[in-house]
């Protein structure tokens, strides 16, 4: 990552000697403003409400998203006085519709000598695509690293699993490559029961073979056939009642599979 910016709160002298006069608007919120390194200064309605300043709203169409990617309601915008050791300053806060404390961005905390940047670390970008190329399975394929690592855990210690906040990107493009498909079908009907017999068509000796639903998968919706001693297949109800309905009337040249057929036009 290049031009990475390292940020610390001042030291606690500092902090002390900021804490008894920060002011919102001619309101003392001591203690109730958090320092952080958001894109913009983001304050709850509930504030605006107290401070009785709900007409001074105005529309804005930002969009903000929190950590974990989880968006947030903006309500509008509002620029309000904010005093702090002794200097007062007109700050632009985006008001959303959550319950927390007002929230101080990168660049106001900067400005205002709250946080001060520690240290920059600056990596060329030839060498980061150059560890990239060297490690491709890490960001493209098995995901992993080519040697062994070992965790020596404490005595009697018990290992909690969690589930990671952000996926890679790689993973998140395929998520939803496969979320738009699946949703494609996520109307269809169960017309299919497990143990019963399918046509599915074989592509490379043109023929169809019939098979068995050995299984039948709620998430993602879906239909395992098996050919008897052959492979396994995912398949969807819509491709199955295609498949069925094409290789019957195919196979089949009576009048009663043509019947069949017509029953299913509508008009």
């Amino acid at each position: 990552m290049r031009g990475t910016r390292g940020y610390g709160k001042n030291i606690n002298r500092e902090r002390e000697k900021t804490k008894d006069n920060i002011e919102l608007d001619n309101v003392n919120y001591v203690n109730e403003i958090q320092v952080q390194c958001a894109m913009c200064n983001v304050l709850p309605y509930d504030v605006v409400k107290n401070l009785e300043r709900e007409n001074s709203i105005k529309s804005s169409n930002k969009t903000i998203i929190a950590y974990g990617e989880n968006k947030i309601k903006v309500i509008g915008k509002i620029i309000l006085k904010f005093m702090i050791r002794k200097n007062e300053y007109k700050i632009k806060f985006i008001v959303v519709d959550v319950k927390s404390r007002p929230v101080l961005g990168l660049n106001a905390c900067v400005k205002l000598n709250l946080i001060s940047k520690i240290d920059e670390i600056d990596v060329d970008i030839n060498l980061r695509n150059e560890f990239i190329n060297k490690n491709l399975s890490i960001f493209e394929r098995e995901r992993q690293v080519p040697f062994e690592h070992k965790t020596q855990l404490k005595e009697n210690y018990k290992a909690v699993k969690s589930n990671c906040r952000r996926l890679p990107n790689v993973v998140k493009e395929k998520q939803f490559v496969t979320k738009n498909y699946y949703d494609k079908t996520a109307l269809d009907k169960s017309d299919f029961a497990k143990n019963e017999d399918v046509l599915l068509k074989v592509r490379k000796e043109d023929k169809w073979v019939s098979r068995k639903i050995i299984d039948i998968h709620q998430t993602p919706r879906s239909y395992i056939v098996k050919e008897q001693n052959g492979p396994v297949y995912r398949r969807n109800s819509s491709i199955l009642r295609h498949s069925n309905l094409d290789s019957y009337n195919k196979n089949t040249n009576s009048s009663e599979g043509q019947k069949k057929h017509e029953e299913k036009v509508d008009y």
